[in-house]
């Protein structure tokens, strides 16, 4: 027959034999062990930087007042993007300046994400451009330029402008495929 000193001595054994023994996850015992299953998740980043302001002086009123400005669209974990542009009225159908008498100056705007390009894509407000895929995308914005977007101020506009000075913000958005 087993006392109740017998008894309590074996269980103590049990005990210390369990004890190299993890119990399973959910399960309570001296040791449990969890494994975690683990998703990373690393979105492609943009950046846009190298942008100026712009001022444009325009004398010969019977010619397209040009500008292009070259910027730096910093591209990690590909490089397919779109440009979507808009001016200081999101909602206005054409790209626009305005004097202080609150009159319009319409204009075109083109993005090239490929500089050794000429022309480039003549954007629409809030629309957005074609996908874009730049050779010259780079991983850093500290080696130069890798796009470029160009003004044009036609003729037609500036030859029957009022005379003064007109300003707006020009919003460039570059979002990943």
């Amino acid at each position: 027959m087993i006392s109740g000193r017998d008894f309590v001595i074996a269980a103590a054994l049990c005990a210390v034999a369990n004890t190299g023994l993890a119990a399973t996850q959910g399960e309570p015992g001296r040791e449990t062990t969890a494994i975690n299953r683990i998703t990373l998740i690393i979105h492609p980043s943009l950046q846009i930087t190298n942008v100026d302001d712009i001022t444009i002086n325009v004398s010969q009123r019977n010619e397209d007042a040009l500008h292009t400005e070259e910027v730096c669209v910093r591209v990690n974990g590909g490089s397919s993007y779109f440009v979507t542009a808009h001016t200081d009225d999101a909602a206005e159908p054409q790209f626009l300046l305005r004097n202080q008498d609150d009159q319009s100056l319409a204009f075109e705007v083109r993005y090239r994400s490929d500089l050794n390009e000429s022309a480039g894509e003549l954007l629409q407000p809030n629309v957005n451009s074609r996908l874009q895929s730049s050779p010259q995308a780079q991983a850093s914005c500290e080696g130069g330029s890798s796009a470029a977007f160009g003004l044009k101020f036609p003729a037609t506009q500036l030859s029957t402008a009022q005379p003064g000075v007109y300003t707006g913000l020009l919003t460039l958005t570059v979002v990943t495929e």
